[in-house]
């Protein structure tokens, strides 16, 4: 099953992925249940149908590479970064970039000191809240 969406609080929808489950504001008229590979693909759905917030501020994740993703996109939006201006300035690929912001990869000790020293922080500072 690619993804539940099913409402959980009257203001706040859980969103089950296969990388994490998520907790974001609800949005009006969004309750949907998809079941089936095919017809969750966005080429299968109406238009318009279904979306989800970008970075809703009352995210969260049991997964840790999935938080750590989100607090990464949050730092670079922050300085106004593209992930190519990010990965030019780190000197990392744009792609693994996209990757840990998606949950998808894993960061190395050596890639969070990488990370952390971009962004003129400590690495505490870049783990806090995760």
């Amino acid at each position: 099953m690619p993804y539940r969406v099913k409402a959980d609080y009257a203001d706040q929808v859980m969103v089950k992925t296969r990388h994490a489950d998520l907790l974001v504001a609800a949005q009006p008229a969004q309750e949907v249940v998809q079941s089936d590979r095919a017809a969750s693909s966005p080429a299968m759905r109406p238009p318009g149908s279904f979306s989800l917030p970008l970075a809703p501020q009352s995210t969260f994740s049991r997964n840790v590479n999935a938080r750590f993703g989100f607090r990464l996109r949050t730092l670079r939006r922050q300085k106004r970064w593209t992930q190519l201006q990010m990965a030019i300035i780190f000197g990392i690929n744009r792609s693994y970039i996209s990757e840990i912001e998606r949950g998808q990869k894993s960061v190395s000790l050596g890639m969070l000191e990488v990370i952390a020293l971009g962004f003129h922080m400590s690495i505490a500072e870049l783990l806090r809240d995760i």
